[in-house]
């Protein structure tokens, strides 16, 4: 027998990864979305029929996302992104998924999504993800600079469009990243800045300009019904440039909305390269 049949759960991961990698220039979307689903099909069937922990559930649903993210990273094209968020929308009407022949939904209080309505682990597959393509060593193909991290960003815009998976905030990540801190920036990073804003100007806008105008209700005794207003909870840490520059607290306030208009502006006057897509971002942004 051979040996690779008895390889370490991680290098059977890695060496799957790296087939990926190797082959994943070469396959259609359509295919490659084939591929995808039969290993929904797989996960669906161990996890009903068989023995099958939630830590292995976890590092399965992980391999899966990552692979899904991988394909989506590798092309910015509007009907390829459009086949990758028909399949995570086929993939959530699958529904729940009762373990070992139970006729019950899954009991998954205190765990990470459930099967398969609320795409467990996906979130933070997604984000780990980001975070590598944008920071870490992208020493093997098909990466190529920051253009994986263009795609990536694209894509969760549009999923987010979609109503298929909220990932806004990766909108003010992204704006944390590019405009806070003492990075280089480069026209990938600042169209990327634009996408966002292009999307989602309305939704910062929002928090900006929202928590302005509700910031003196905040402390009355007996607030009228009518002033409620429920917001996705955003903290995102300020970056250095931003605390700098005397931004407050982790919240999209209007310091922060403020700051970004100046970095925004500085960089459409100061860089030749960026200003057109500096010029393109700060045109979404209102004053306030």
């Amino acid at each position: 027998m051979s040996t690779e049949e008895f390889a370490p759960p991680e290098e059977f991961w890695n060496r799957a990864r790296n087939h990926i990698l190797d082959t994943l220039s070469t396959e259609t979307i359509e295919n490659q979305c084939s591929t995808l689903y039969s290993s929904v099909q797989a996960i669906s069937s161990q996890w009903k029929e068989h023995k099958y922990s939630l830590p292995d559930l976890k590092e399965h649903l992980d391999f899966l996302w990552w692979n899904f993210l991988t394909v989506g990273m590798s092309t910015s094209s509007a009907l390829d992104h459009q086949r990758l968020i028909h399949f995570l929308a086929c993939v959530k009407q699958t529904g729940y998924l009762a373990p070992n022949g139970s006729a019950a939904p899954p009991d998954t209080e205190g765990q990470q999504g459930r099967l398969w309505p609320d795409l467990p682990f996906f979130e933070p597959m997604l984000t780990e993800t980001w975070e590598s393509v944008l920071r870490g060593q992208r020493n093997r193909m098909p990466y190529h600079g920051l253009q994986e991290w263009r795609n990536l960003n694209l894509l969760a815009a549009r999923l987010s469009v979609s109503q298929t998976h909220d990932l806004k905030l990766l909108a003010v990540w992204t704006l944390r990243d590019v405009l806070e801190e003492e990075t280089a920036v480069t026209a990938v990073m600042m169209e990327v800045v634009d996408i966002w804003l292009a999307t989602f100007r309305y939704w910062l806008e929002e928090m900006a300009a929202y928590s302005l105008v509700i910031r003196p209700y905040y402390h009355q005794p007996s607030p009228s019904e009518g002033l409620t207003h429920h917001q996705k909870l955003v903290s995102v840490a300020p970056g250095k440039l931003a605390e700098e520059a005397g931004v407050d607290g982790s919240h999209v306030g209007p310091s922060r909305w403020r700051f970004w208009r100046s970095r925004l502006q500085f960089l459409a006057t100061s860089n030749t390269a960026l200003s057109p897509w500096a010029l393109s971002a700060l045109s979404h942004m209102a004053e306030i």
